[in-house]
């Protein structure tokens, strides 16, 4: 009796053992699955960063430090106009030092110049040209690196990417139907993107008074594309 029990027991644990070796079986997948996508997302932006600087030779360092410094104050009051807080003006670049020039073989001190950079967030965006016509005005001798961008790119990032796993998802089961699977799951998801910042850069240019002679500057900041891609890695049954 004691055998019998014995044996039941063993067939029993060897039906058992076979039917957790078939689950496992048909748990495992037959093979992987990897498709990219990518998605875009183009806004308008509501803001402008751009560089403005003024840059002054004269006989002495002293007295090229001065006339910069003068137009920076004209220059910080006709942003002070538009209500552009300090937070949102910073220095980019300031110097001052010798200016040579070569004649007939020999270098020659020409002065010395003052150089002083503006960097400035604008987000009155519509305002963008006014903004540099008052600073032209006001004494500044370069403008450049006009960059449009949006405050909302973490939000759209993040909308992209979404887009972007349907983009692959809807790849792999266009994959899946002509190979006859019919059984997809997610297995890992990587975002290639990198940092890419959404913003559109204008060329360079040179903002002398004279080229500023009618004023009414027109910027037209157009859009900006934010994007995403990532590859995911489908196990297919």
């Amino acid at each position: 009796m004691q055998r019998r029990r014995m044996t039941y027991a063993a067939v029993v644990a060897t039906l058992v053992l076979v039917a957790s070796v078939g689950g496992a079986a048909a748990n495992q997948a037959a093979g992987v699955l990897t498709t990219t996508g990518s998605a875009e997302i183009a806004v308008v932006p509501d803001q402008a960063t751009v560089v403005v600087g003024v840059s002054v030779l004269s006989e002495t360092a002293a007295s090229a430090q001065a006339q910069v410094a003068s137009h920076m104050e004209g220059i910080r009051r006709a942003l002070e106009s538009f209500e552009i807080p300090d937070k949102s003006i910073r220095t980019r670049d300031f110097r001052v030092g010798p200016e040579y020039e070569y004649r007939e073989g020999q270098q020659v001190l020409r002065g010395y110049r003052a150089t002083h950079d503006l960097y400035i967030t604008i987000d009155a965006i519509d305002e963008l040209g006014a903004v540099l016509d008052a600073v032209v005005s006001a004494g500044a001798s370069d403008v450049r690196e006009i960059r449009f961008g949006t405050t909302r790119a973490s939000e759209l990032q993040r909308q992209a990417l979404t887009a972007a796993v349907r983009d692959a998802y809807e790849k792999a089961e266009a994959l899946a139907a002509g190979a006859g699977i019919t059984t997809l799951r997610i297995n890992r998801i990587q975002d290639q993107t990198g940092y890419v910042a959404p913003i559109r850069e204008e060329v360079r240019t040179m903002a002398v008074k004279a080229a500023f002679d009618s004023f009414g500057t027109e910027i037209a900041p157009g859009e900006i594309t934010v994007r995403a891609n990532v590859q995911v890695e489908f196990l297919f049954w």
